[in-house]
C-alpha cells in the first residue's frame, strides 16, 4: 500500500514536470537544480496552473490565480527559498551558493509573473498592444533616465491608473526590471520599439 502512494507521488510530480518542459516557459537545467535543492512549491504551482489553462482555458485560471493568490505564492515560493539555503549563509559560507540555482529561481520567478500576466489579460490584447509588462518596462527604462521620477509606488500607482492594471502586479514587474537591471531580450525589447513607432508614425 505504501509503495503504491509513493508510486502515485512519483508518477503525478513526473507529469508537473513533462507539462512545464513541453510548454517551453522553463528550461530544464533550471528544473533539475531547483528540484535538487527541494524548492519545488513554484514549479509544482506552475504545473497546476498550466494544467488548469489546458483543460479550461486562461480566463478560468486567472479567476483562481487571481493577483492576491499569486502573491501569496511568490512569498510561499520565496520563504522556501531561503529556507533551502539558508545553510550556506549559516556556516559562513553564502559565497558557495550556486548561481545555477540563483538564476534558476529568478527564471522561475520571471516564468510565473508572464503566465500571471497571460491569465490577467487576454492574449490577442497582449499581441496587440502594449502590455502590463511591456508599459511597466518602459516607464521604468524612462525614470531611469531621470525623464520623470522613478519612485516605484508613484510608477505603479500611475500605470496603474492609466491602465486599469492590478498595481501590486505593477510593482512586481517594475521590482523585476530593477533586481535585472532591466532583464528583456533583445526580441521583446524590438516589439516594444515596433509598438512606440506605430504609435509615432500615427501623428
Amino acid at each position: 500500500m505504501e509503495n503504491n502512494k509513493i508510486e502515485q507521488i512519483n508518477v503525478a510530480i513526473d507529469e508537473a514536470y513533462k507539462r512545464i518542459v513541453e510548454s517551453k516557459r522553463l528550461r530544464l537545467e533550471d528544473i533539475e537544480i531547483l528540484y535538487k535543492f527541494g524548492i519545488t512549491t513554484g514549479l509544482l504551482i506552475m504545473a497546476e496552473i498550466l494544467k488548469l489553462i489546458e483543460e479550461k482555458g486562461l480566463k478560468s485560471a486567472g479567476k483562481i490565480y487571481h493577483s492576491r493568490f499569486m502573491e501569496m505564492i511568490y512569498l510561499s515560493m520565496t520563504s522556501e527559498y531561503h529556507y533551502r539555503t539558508a545553510h550556506f549563509y549559516q556556516s559562513g559560507q553564502g559565497f558557495l551558493l550556486p548561481f545555477e540555482l540563483q538564476a534558476a529561481f529568478l527564471n522561475l520567478n520571471l516564468a510565473l509573473n508572464d503566465l500571471e500576466i497571460e491569465m490577467t489579460f487576454e492574449l490577442d490584447e497582449l499581441d496587440t498592444s502594449l502590455n502590463q509588462k511591456e508599459i511597466s518596462y518602459l516607464f521604468t527604462a524612462l525614470s531611469n533616465k531621470k525623464y520623470f521620477r522613478s519612485n516605484t509606488t508613484l510608477l505603479a500607482e500611475s500605470i496603474g491608473l492609466l491602465t486599469g492594471y492590478p498595481e501590486e502586479s505593477i510593482t512586481r514587474v517594475i521590482q523585476t526590471f530593477k533586481n535585472t537591471n532591466g532583464g528583456l531580450s533583445p526580441l521583446e525589447k524590438e516589439k516594444i520599439l515596433e509598438k512606440i513607432k506605430d504609435a509615432i508614425d500615427s501623428f
